[in-house]
């Protein structure tokens, strides 16, 4: 059987509903848009273990025993088990659109990475059981926050230094080459919401790649009250993350800059 070209990641806890209108998007995106893809779903100790629909895709299902917030472990899972040329990560909150993957596809590049918008959508459209589509999604888009305004590259010399680590690194949209996630998984000993993507996000650009963005690319996040904020531990870990990553990536910047003017013959 032939490889697909993507992966998609999904990382769920107690969020059935959830996880019921994720696949309901992509049941819909498989029968419509793009279908080159696999389904790894990492449960992250649900009780009950969540039930995965009948699909027309390859699924995989992994549940792990419920020892605290382990999403950084359960996506690292879900790169290993992946077969795909690329790998897309999901939270349990967040689902696609007519827009999300295939904006990326002729981007493709096994050592590019690409980030996209995400929007935000009311919690009613759980019990909607109408017809899935994109007309559904866009009565319920609620919000644009700071993952729908136009995105820059990463690293970007525009970014500010005082703003939240979740706000300028927080990548809700994603896509990444399965050969550079393998060699840089997410760190394991941060344990929670929230803290996981930022700092491994920027542990990336400090030592793998830049990160492309592709404005055209939209999925949608099931809004929600905010998770309880990371340990005080954590909070430090990631403090530590910002002050090592941040000098690395202004140096990454100018070195850029002076390519660039170098180039230019200046």
């Amino acid at each position: 059987m032939d490889k697909p070209l993507l992966t998609i990641s999904i990382i769920c806890y107690n969020q059935q509903k959830e996880v019921d209108l994720i696949f309901r998007s992509l049941i819909w995106q498989y029968e419509n848009i793009f279908h080159d893809f696999e389904v790894i779903v990492c449960d992250d100790g649900s009780n009950p273990k969540t039930k995965i629909p009948k699909c027309p895709f390859p699924i995989k299902y992994m549940w792990q025993e419920d020892l605290g917030i382990r999403i950084s472990l359960a996506r690292n899972k879900t790169i290993f088990s992946a077969s795909g040329k690329y790998i897309m990560f999901l939270d349990g909150d967040t689902f696609i659109g007519e827009k999300s993957i295939t904006p990326y596809l002729s981007r493709l590049q096994e050592n590019l990475s690409f980030y996209g918008l995400r929007y935000k959508v009311n919690r009613r459209i759980l019990n909607d059981k109408k017809e899935f589509s994109q007309n559904l999604i866009d009565w319920y888009v609620i919000d644009k926050d700071w993952r729908a305004k136009e995105l820059p590259d990463l690293p970007n010399k525009d970014y500010k230094e005082d703003e939240e680590i979740y706000k300028t690194f927080d990548l809700g949209n994603n896509i990444f080459p399965l050969k550079l996630m393998k060699q840089h998984l997410f760190p394991t000993d941060l344990l929670g919401y929230g803290g996981d993507m930022p700092i491994f996000i920027l542990s990336y650009l400090c030592q793998v790649s830049e990160i492309k963005a592709v404005n055209e690319s939209i999925t949608y996040h099931i809004n929600h009250s905010p998770h309880p904020p990371a340990s005080f531990y954590d909070y430090c870990k990631s403090k530590l993350v910002m002050d090592y990553a941040i000098p690395k990536l202004k140096h990454i910047i100018k070195e850029k800059e002076e390519l660039k003017l170098k180039k230019l013959g200046l």
